[in-house]
């Protein structure tokens, strides 16, 4: 679905856990606005993600980048 320039993917339909959930979706790009093609630019990576969340209004400290890296790595530690 897009919406406000941006794609969004729907929840999926099996027993993923929230981190699988969140691999698929910053891998397909989901929330990254779109290029000419009407394809997401592309993935997130760890510091596109720090810096989106760090523009947040609300979010006036921001998210250290090593903490992002945690989110992708494969690992026990939740997100």
């Amino acid at each position: 679905m897009i919406k406000n320039g941006k794609i969004f993917l729907p929840p999926p339909g099996d027993e993923s856990d929230f981190k699988e959930i969140f691999k698929r979706l910053a891998a397909a790009g989901a929330g990254r606005p779109l290029g000419k093609d009407g394809f997401p630019a592309g993935p997130w990576t760890p510091e596109l993600l720090a810096e989106a969340i760090s523009q947040i209004d609300s979010n006036r400290i921001g998210v250290d980048l090593r903490t992002v890296q945690l989110w992708f790595q494969e690992n026990e530690k939740g997100i």
